[in-house]
């Protein structure tokens, strides 16, 4: 039996509106729909593709973890959040601290962690947050503005800060 992880804390541990060294950045939208998840994935590629500040291997182990943990998160908007908006946010960021993967939802409800249930032993779903536990260097959620959702953030560590992840 596994309890959902909870978040190691509210916020990124460096500010989202700057305060961190980010070389890069993609920001959309896209439809709350499953189908989404795979674009999000596709699209977090893309940037590894070009992203500067990294050599190939760092490029891969972002798109790799990343699109793990973004699939994880998108998901999670998608499938589960509740509320009227018909799309879901995403913001990717790389540099100096790692690779800051932000996805936001319309459900203003308790985000990750709030409330913690038991998976079955053999479950269908139910370990998403463990992955991203288990591949983030920390992680969490945070209100978004005027109680329209909230966005849940990963960071993602280069592979040399990698490992000892807590979450």
């Amino acid at each position: 039996m596994y309890d959902v992880p909870r978040p190691a804390a509210e916020r990124p541990p460096f500010a989202t509106t700057g305060g961190a060294d980010f070389g890069g950045r993609l920001e959309f939208w896209l439809p709350r729909r499953r189908d989404a998840v795979r674009e999000a994935r596709r699209r977090l590629r893309d940037l590894m593709a070009v992203c500067e500040p990294w050599d190939r291997s760092t490029a891969g182990h972002f798109a790799e973890d990343g699109c793990l943990v973004l699939s994880e998160l998108a998901a999670n908007a998608v499938v589960h959040a509740r509320g009227r908006g018909g799309r879901v946010h995403f913001r990717l960021r790389y540099g100096a601290p790692g690779l800051l993967v932000e996805v936001s939802d319309p459900d203003d409800g308790c985000g990750p962690g709030g409330v913690p249930r038991v998976a079955e032993e053999f479950p269908e779903g139910g370990r998403g947050l463990e992955i991203v536990g288990a591949l983030a260097a920390a992680w969490g959620w945070l209100p978004r503005a005027a109680g329209a959702g909230k966005t849940v953030w990963a960071l993602i560590a280069p592979p040399a800060a990698a490992g000892g992840a807590e979450g």
